[in-house]
């Protein structure tokens, strides 16, 4: 059930959003939870990567913060271009509901269609080595440019040995099904795969605050 609305959209908004959520999937943003109460999480990564020691629960919160913060800038960069759903040459697919993922030399119309079909997803760089960045072309310069926004968490990323992966860019919301009860609660279901977050997919729908990461 969503509580705590900014603002409340209209049933026909809400009906227009809900249904593009389960037929074109979401943003596959981290929630407010990895970064911790007030971005405390950040702050440790900070610390962490200005040579303070810390315990190794911490030191796992820090580094999963800070990839999670570049992650979601190079997400949120895609957004903005409207290529977050959509396959772009250079980079690396995700076959749904599994960790593999191939190189894309060139969109063709195969692979454009399963794309849309939610068979296939964009994948953003988690932050790490061997390289920063697996992908190429355009994908590659869009990351890197965003990568520098970061300096100091890429940098840190690099000279602790974190390895680098890929993270899906979309994610599909299975069994969504939603009710509205009155005029301001709406009950929601649905399930996702292991790594999202329900906090991102309510941000889809509207302003939402989560009153155990604010309180």
């Amino acid at each position: 059930m969503l509580d705590g609305l900014s603002r409340v959209p209209s049933t026909a908004e809400l009906v227009a959003r809900i249904d593009a959520m389960g037929a074109c999937g979401v943003p596959n943003y981290f929630g407010p939870q990895r970064f911790g109460r007030n971005d405390a999480n950040l702050a440790l990564a900070a610390s962490l990567f200005a040579g303070k020691k810390l315990r190794r629960d911490k030191r796992g919160f820090a580094i999963s913060a800070a990839r999670a913060q570049i992650f979601n800038a190079i997400l949120g960069r895609r957004v903005a271009a409207g290529s977050w759903d959509r396959i772009l040459p250079g980079e690396l697919a995700n076959l749904d509901g599994s960790g593999s993922v191939f190189k894309v030399e060139a969109v063709d119309a195969t692979l454009a269609a399963r794309a849309r079909a939610l068979d296939i997803h964009p994948t953003g760089t988690l932050w790490g080595v061997p390289s920063p960045s697996a992908a190429t072309a355009e994908v590659a310069a869009l990351e890197s440019a965003v990568a520098e926004d970061f300096r100091e968490f890429a940098d840190g990323l690099l000279a602790g040995g974190v390895a680098a992966a890929a993270r899906p860019l979309r994610v599909r919301p299975a069994g969504l099904r939603a009710r509205l009860n009155g005029e301001r609660q709406l009950c929601l279901a649905f399930s996702l795969p292991k790594g999202a977050f329900a906090t991102a997919l309510l941000a889809e729908l509207a302003e939402v605050e989560d009153a155990a990461i604010s309180a």
